[in-house]
Parts: structure tokens; C-alpha cells; sequence
């Protein structure tokens, strides 16, 4: 007769062996780690809440940059990638101002700013079809503004996000970018700060370099 240390010895090397050594314990054991895998990624995107799309290998953001360098988004917001891209080319943006200048956001582009009367400053530009999407508005990014209809944007007027608490544009305004280099400069803008001009580096990326002090904004500058 068997002892009882005996059967369960005799227990592991069979049926609990066999198990082991199965195909269906391998792939129990793949879908564990794949299900651990998922659960540490779902963590971390809700812990830190970031976007990481813009954090490609891309030679100006690993270096410091005298200018306001932005990368553009269009698989998120393609009308508003091209409509800001197209003003971009035509020098629209030369000799506008930033209106608006607080704590958590700046904001630009109205070209009723162009003049020296502020008190229309943030009433101009036209309209374009607001693009929601999933991406999260963070320190950096770069929104549209609005009115108070969701549905219809600003055509001109951009804003850039100074902190990572602005959950509250989540969902609710266009995303179509990321500031790559520059959010020293950017957390400096005043309001009456003036734009020199806003140059195309590639498809996706803009450099905005804005009016030094002393400094006159002339054809030459622009």
C-alpha cells in the first residue's frame, strides 16, 4: 500500500506534470502576462494621463530652442492641421498678437489683434468644424478656441495649455498639437506679445518666433 506522501508524489509527476507541460498551461501563462501587460499600461496612461504621440525622435526636442517649436497632429484634426498650415504659408500669422496670457493657458492668432486698438482683441477670425477626438489636453498642447457652440471653432485664434490640469477641454475642444521646444518662452507670454512669424519647418512642424523687446516688426523682421 502507497503512503500518503507517496500518492502525492506520484500525483505531481502525473496528472500535475502533464498540466504543466501542457499547451493549454503555456497559453494560461501567455494571457496571464498579456492580461498583467495591458493592466500596467491602462495604469500608467491613467496615472500620468499624457500624450506621447509628439515624443517621436525628433532632432529640435532634444535640444534647447530659442523660438516656440510646435508639432502638428492631422491624423487627430486634418481640416485644422491644413487650415492652420495654409494661413502659416501666407504669412497670416505675422504681426498678430497674443490676447490672452493666464495662469494655465495663452492664446492668439485673432487677426483683429493686428491694429493698436486691444478692446476687440479675441472677437475675430472665422469659423471652422471643431475635430474631438481622445487626445488629452496637457502642459503643452494646442488647442482651438471656441464659442459656444462646440460644433464650430475659431479658424485663426489658437491656445497653448501651461499645465497638466486642464481636463475640463478634454472632449470638448480641438487638439491638433504639441509643443516640442520653447515652453520657457511660452510660459512667459504677455498679453500684447507680438508673433513675428510663424515658419514651417516640415509638414508637421511650425516654429513660432515672436517680437523681441526693442525690437519693430518690419518686412524685414516679418
Amino acid at each position: 500500500m502507497l503512503k500518503k506522501d507517496e500518492k502525492f508524489a506520484n500525483f505531481k509527476s502525473s496528472k500535475f506534470m502533464n498540466f504543466v507541460g501542457s499547451d493549454l498551461f503555456f497559453n494560461m501563462l501567455l494571457g496571464f502576462f498579456a492580461l498583467m501587460i495591458l493592466a500596467t499600461g491602462t495604469f500608467l496612461t491613467y496615472l500620468y494621463g499624457k500624450n506621447t504621440w509628439w515624443k517621436e525622435d525628433h532632432p529640435i526636442s532634444r535640444k534647447t530652442s530659442p523660438d516656440i517649436v510646435i508639432k502638428f497632429n492631422p491624423s487627430v484634426a486634418p481640416k485644422t492641421v491644413s487650415n492652420f498650415m495654409s494661413k502659416i504659408e501666407s504669412g497670416y500669422f505675422d504681426g498678430l498678437k497674443f490676447h490672452r496670457a493666464e495662469d494655465w493657458v495663452v492664446q492668439g492668432g485673432d487677426p483683429l489683434s493686428r491694429d493698436n486698438d486691444p478692446t476687440n482683441d479675441g472677437t475675430g477670425g472665422g469659423d471652422i468644424p471643431t475635430e474631438i477626438s481622445e487626445e488629452k489636453f496637457v502642459r503643452g498642447s494646442v488647442g482651438v478656441a471656441r464659442g459656444p457652440n462646440k460644433a464650430i471653432s475659431n479658424d485663426s485664434q489658437f491656445f497653448i495649455v501651461k499645465n497638466d490640469t486642464s481636463d475640463f477641454l478634454n472632449g470638448e475642444y480641438t487638439y491638433f498639437g504639441q509643443v516640442i521646444a520653447g515652453m520657457d518662452l511660452v510660459d512667459n507670454i504677455k498679453v500684447g506679445d507680438v508673433i513675428k512669424k510663424i515658419e514651417k519647418i516640415d509638414d508637421k512642424t511650425v516654429r513660432i518666433y515672436l517680437l523681441k523687446d526693442g525690437e519693430t516688426l518690419t518686412k524685414e523682421t516679418a
